[in-house]
């Protein structure tokens, strides 16, 4: 798939569009903990997959941004359960809620939910 990278202080952070075969696989990968153990964290191997929306004048996934934590409705399945503490410390990656809301806004009429499976 499609990959892209930044860096952000010591981490660098890549995000690349993944085919899968069903909608079951993509729920799978998508109920996958972003963190394992505490070694992982140490080692710095984070990995999780998100549901990235599917913006339909460019028809390609949102833009995904630099954030300092998630909120509720923003939090992928991978890190729900996750101490606060441990996701305001990381680098994390999320749908740019701007262009989202810029979307529903301009075509509201039009918007349907399709969406890209994108592993961080």
């Amino acid at each position: 798939g499609s990959e892209h990278s930044i860096n952000a202080g010591p981490w660098t952070i890549t995000s690349e569009i993944v085919k899968v075969a069903s909608e079951q696989e993509a729920n799978s990968l998508l109920q996958t903990k972003a963190l394992g153990s505490m070694e992982e964290l140490m080692v710095g191997d984070i990995q999780y997959f998100m549901k990235v929306p599917i913006i339909r004048e460019a028809l390609q996934p949102c833009p995904l941004v630099s954030v300092k934590g998630f909120t509720k409705p923003t939090r992928p399945i991978a890190w729900k359960g996750f101490d606060l503490k441990v996701e305001s410390a990381l680098p994390l990656l999320a749908v740019d809620q701007s262009v989202m809301n810029r979307e529903l806004l301009s075509r509201p009429d039009q918007y349907e939910e399709t969406w890209e499976l994108v592993k961080v």
